[in-house]
This record gives C-alpha cells, sequence and structure tokens, in this order.
C-alpha cells in the first residue's frame, strides 16, 4: 500500500529538505575539528565531510580546516575558531537570490570569496563578528577577533591626553571605564568625564585641540581622519555637562561640514575657529545682558558660548545664530532660539585651565595590543560596517572595529602575530576545491 502525505504536510517539508542540502565541503583538516549542528548535536569531521547551513564549525587549540563552498568561496580557519554558516544560497541559474551570511564567533580566519557578491545582488556576502560586520565586492581578506592574543600594533586614536590635572575617565561602548593618563588614547564612541575642579586637554589626530573643563562630560560620537582622505573627514561631538574650549583643526577648515558638536540644548557648526561653550541654568543670560551664570551643569538647561577667532553657526530648532570673532550668544533651552549678547557680558568663573593653544603635541604609541575585530585585506576591496558607519578597505589596508559601537579605522600595519601567523600564510587556495 503506498502512502500518500497531504499537500500541506509536504509543503512544510520541502524548506527542510533545502536546508538540510550540504553547502560546502571539508577539503583539509588537521587535529580535532567538530560540527555542531542547530539542533545542539555535535560530529568529528574530517576531508570530504559536509556542511550544511545553521552549522558551526570548530576547530581547537591545535588544529585547522579548509573548507570550500560551492560557489567556489574557501575559508580557512585558524586554531581556536568557531565559525557559523547562518545563511547559504547559490544556484547558479540565480544570482539575483544569491545570500551568504557567515558568524566569525571566536578565532580567526583567511577566505577568498566565491561568485555570492560577485554576481547579482553585491550586498549577499556578509560576515559578522561581535563587534562590526564585512561586506565584500570580490576580494581575499584575513579577519580576526583579537583577544589579547594577536600581538600588538600601532591602534589610532581619535586623540591623546596631552595635559590632565585631576581625575579623568573615558569609558567605551561596552560601558568599559579607564583612567585616562598623559598620552593615554581616546577613541571614538568613547565617553569622557572629568571630576570637579580637574580639566582634560586632549590633542585630536587632525592636530585640533580641546580642554575638557572640571564636572564636565562629553561622548566622542564618531571621529575619523586619514591625511590623504579628506572626503572620509567625519567628527561628532556632544557635551552633555559642563563646559569645554576648543581650537579646531584639520577637518574643521578643509571639509567643515563634516564636523559637529552638539548638545540637547543646541548644535554648532565651525568654520575654522576657537571657541569656548559653557552649559549653563536657564535664565543665566538675556539679549540685553545679566549677571551670568556662575557655574556649568546639565546640558538640558542653557547654553553659552563664546568665539575667540572665526565663526561658529549656533543653532537648534527654534533658530539659529552666527557667532563671530569677540561674540557671544545664548539659548535658553532646546526650545529658545540662540541670540547674541551685548557686551558685556559675564561669563562663567576661570579655573585655571590652560588654553588649546598651549597644548604640547604627543607622540604616537608605538605598540598597543589590539582587541576587537582585525581585518586585513589581501585583494579586493571590503567594507566594515558598525551600526553607525561603513569604513571602505582596499589592497594592502588593515581595518580594526574594536567594540559594538565604535566606528571602525584603518591601521597603519596588522598586529605582530597576524603578520607571522604560519597556517592562515600557508593556505594555498588554488589547490582547494568543492567536488559537491
Amino acid at each position: 500500500m503506498t502512502t500518500r502525505l497531504p499537500l500541506a504536510a509536504l509543503a512544510l517539508a520541502l524548506p527542510l529538505l533545502a536546508a538540510a542540502q550540504p553547502v560546502a565541503q571539508v577539503a583539509d583538516t588537521k587535529g580535532a575539528v567538530t560540527v555542531q549542528r542547530p539542533d545542539g548535536r555535535w560530529r568529528l569531521i574530517s576531508s570530504r565531510s559536509n556542511v550544511e547551513v545553521g552549522d558551526t564549525v570548530v576547530t581547537e587549540a591545535n588544529s585547522t580546516a579548509v573548507v570550500a563552498f560551492t560557489d567556489g568561496g574557501k575559508v580557512a580557519l585558524r586554531p581556536g575558531t568557531r565559525f557559523q554558516i547562518t545563511e547559504y544560497r547559490h544556484v547558479a541559474a540565480e544570482p539575483d537570490k544569491d545570500s551568504a551570511l557567515f558568524k566569525l564567533i571566536t578565532g580567526g580566519l583567511r577566505t577568498i570569496t566565491g561568485l555570492i557578491g560577485k554576481r547579482g545582488n553585491q550586498e549577499a556576502y556578509r560576515l559578522q563578528s561581535s563587534t562590526a560586520t564585512i561586506g565584500i565586492r570580490g576580494t581575499e581578506f584575513t579577519a580576526r577577533l583579537c583577544q589579547a592574543d594577536c600581538g600588538t600594533a600601532p591602534v589610532p586614536a581619535a586623540a591623546r591626553v596631552a595635559a590632565l590635572q585631576g581625575q579623568a575617565t573615558a569609558t567605551d561602548p561596552k560601558g568599559h571605564r579607564r583612567e585616562l593618563a598623559s598620552g593615554g588614547a581616546v577613541r571614538a564612541g568613547d565617553l569622557l568625564e572629568t571630576a570637579p575642579g580637574a580639566h582634560l586637554g586632549l590633542v585630536f589626530a587632525d592636530d585640533s585641540r580641546m580642554v575638557l573643563r572640571g564636572d564636565s562630560r562629553l561622548r566622542l560620537a564618531e571621529f575619523r581622519f586619514d591625511a590623504a582622505r579628506p572626503a572620509e573627514d567625519r567628527g561628532a561631538l556632544e557635551l552633555l555637562r559642563g563646559a569645554f574650549r576648543a581650537v579646531t583643526g584639520l577637518i574643521g577648515k578643509r571639509n567643515p561640514a563634516s564636523l559637529s558638536y552638539a548638545s540637547p540644548t543646541a548644535t554648532i557648526g565651525i568654520r575654522g575657529t576657537e571657541w569656548d561653550a559653557w552649559c549653563v541654568a536657564r535664565g543665566s543670560y538675556g539679549t540685553g545682558g545679566s549677571a551670568g551664570a556662575s557655574a556649568t551643569g546639565d546640558c538640558d538647561q542653557g547654553m553659552l558660548v563664546r568665539v575667540a577667532d572665526g565663526r561658529v553657526a549656533f543653532a537648534n530648532g527654534a533658530g539659529s545664530a552666527d557667532v563671530g570673532a569677540g561674540q557671544v550668544a545664548f539659548s535658553d533651552g532646546p526650545g529658545a532660539a540662540p541670540a547674541l549678547l551685548a557686551p558685556p557680558v559675564n561669563l562663567p568663573p576661570p579655573d585655571g585651565a590652560p588654553a588649546p593653544g598651549s597644548l604640547p603635541g604627543t607622540a604616537a604609541v608605538p605598540g598597543e595590543t589590539t582587541d576587537g575585530l582585525v581585518v586585513v585585506v589581501h585583494d579586493g576591496r571590503i567594507g566594515v560596517s558598525t551600526p553607525e558607519t561603513t569604513l571602505e578597505v582596499g589592497k594592502g589596508e588593515t581595518a580594526y572595529a574594536p567594540t559594538l559601537g565604535t566606528p571602525p579605522v584603518r591601521m597603519s600595519t596588522p598586529p605582530t602575530d597576524m603578520r607571522v601567523d604560519p597556517f592562515l600564510k600557508a593556505v594555498d587556495f588554488d589547490a582547494i576545491s568543492c567536488t559537491l
């Protein structure tokens, strides 16, 4: 007697059958290599083992594996790696439906991409990690999630500490807080805080300078500077409490639209300048002058701006004011338009902090430990993306994404251990193929 499946049951079964089809083949293994199935089951694999969507390939401390995919892509996994095939679809006659989503959970790999991403949809290939996502434009690259095991490298910093009195801290997007010291690095995504009576002097990569005054909080939301790539300039700073004084650097001079300062009360656009900003209580100033503010506070109240040189555009949803050299403007809260104040203006009392222009330059640190995703491009181009931004990286370049929420940056050279990785440097992708 023949048993017939109801049509509804057959319709449900077909996607499951399709998902179980192998999408890659293990070309080579050394040591103990396993696969964890989506249902949690484990199995040992070796050369010619098939790999399916949902599988996580795991190499142990002294093990390696090379996996070849049906589209011609190849991945070499170094020791201590967990690599998941989250999504994969490749049909020769349907290039527009190509899709590949991989996850590098731990460890590192070297890959040469196949047809997915080179034909049809260029956004079809993605390699995710805990800190960033890699998209490709047809390429070969090495990616590694470093956890104090990749050696050292000159890590580009948004700014370095040039002067410090009292206590100042930086908190990264993961919530890790660190004490700042002279010469220490400040990176995009950091939240900076100074104690009452302290001050923090910063020299940025584009030679802009800032002094953050005592009892202040400032978030360095984004900062990207490459002297050879003006089009990629980005600077976004958010004053949340207190006050600072700043001197504009190269970004503000060659690409002013790419640099912005913000607070809950207003935004400030730069035209090449030296200026101060204070967050003060509402009602501290009127258009005809007043007693002025005696202390700073949170930035959801009033905001005072003084320009020593150049010009700034001081604006919010209620209006704007163009503030030139020697002028002072005030906004009495987020719903109050900024307006110029008639002189004389009683500014908040001085606190002994140095002028930004007097800050000494800072020397780059020769080598720091790199924790996070490091990507080295051997051929082609990739895009390294976080929720905020994408960094395009080409042949011979290295990208670094330290934490989720921190914009990726270029490094001048890969970390020391990545330059000499004996397994990944020796992989011969030309000798590897998929027979599925």
